[in-house]
Formats: C-alpha cells, sequence, structure tokens
C-alpha cells in the first residue's frame, strides 16, 4: 500500500480497493518500477492520454463519436469480410449522407444536442480543470475521480 506522499495514493478507498493507482496502471500509463525507485519509461507517452488541454478547449475527452461511426458503418455494410463492390457501394452511402448533413448544416438544422447529463458533467470536469492552479493535488485528483466511472 503506498502512502499519503505517494502521488498515486488513494486514501484506502474509491475503485482501487486501497492499492495504489500505480499499482494498477504501471505498465500501459506510468512506466514500471525499475530498480533505485526509478521508473522506466510508460507505453504509452503522457502527451498522449493527457485530457487536461482536451478539457480546456472543449475537445472530445474520448473516442466514443469514431467507434459510433464505426460500428453504423459495420451495420451499413452488413457482413464481416464485404466483398470489394459491397464496400464501394457503403462508401457512396456514406458519402451522400455526409453531404446530405453538411447542407442541412449550412440551411441553419443544428446537430443533436447531447444529453444535458453529459454537458453538465463536462461543465464540472472543466471548472476543476481551470482551477487546478488552487487546489493540492490530491484535492484535485478526488475532485476529478468524482466524474470516472471504470467498466470492468
Amino acid at each position: 500500500m503506498g502512502s499519503p506522499n505517494n502521488f498515486f495514493y488513494t486514501g484506502g478507498g474509491g475503485p482501487f480497493g486501497g492499492a495504489t493507482c500505480g499499482t494498477c496502471l504501471n505498465p500501459a500509463l506510468i512506466g514500471r518500477l525499475a530498480r533505485r525507485g526509478r521508473r522506466s519509461a510508460p507505453m504509452f507517452a503522457h502527451a498522449l492520454w493527457n485530457c487536461f488541454d482536451a478539457v480546456l478547449h472543449d475537445l472530445p475527452r474520448t473516442n466514443n463519436a469514431v467507434e459510433g461511426w464505426h460500428k453504423g458503418f459495420s451495420e451499413l455494410i452488413g457482413a464481416n469480410h464485404p466483398t470489394v463492390w459491397k464496400f464501394i457501394d457503403a462508401l457512396k452511402t456514406e458519402q451522400n449522407m455526409n453531404e446530405m448533413k453538411i447542407e442541412q448544416y449550412i440551411a441553419g438544422q443544428r446537430p443533436n444536442p447531447s444529453r444535458r447529463i453529459y454537458k453538465e458533467t463536462a461543465e464540472r470536469i472543466k471548472s476543476i480543470v481551470i482551477d487546478y492552479t488552487n487546489r493540492p493535488i490530491l484535492d484535485y485528483l478526488r475532485g476529478i475521480g468524482h466524474h470516472l466511472s471504470l467498466q470492468v
């Protein structure tokens, strides 16, 4: 178990059940603990998965929109291994749908608004991120943690 001086200490509760976050996230996110207390480089650079700037600039924090498009496109094709011609037809249909959406947008029709709960959560997270410099690091992490849900 970690100590309160450990950056990744959860304080005995939360989704990690008293284990340090470092124990759960080592290999991919923060690197492995090497000899003499040093850490090896993480599998993915922090700049790749850090959402701090994305929150400040109202950019998406997840790739859910991309996954949603992919699911819709897969359903449009209707097969796991389509023929080249079926794939080309699906691309043409997708292009036509996108051109129609662009024309609707130009005509003044707005896209469907996101659900209220997602807007409110994004606003709360943004207020915590904006206040980053005025909070102790553990309070900042605890505040962000209140808006996370782990899907295990």
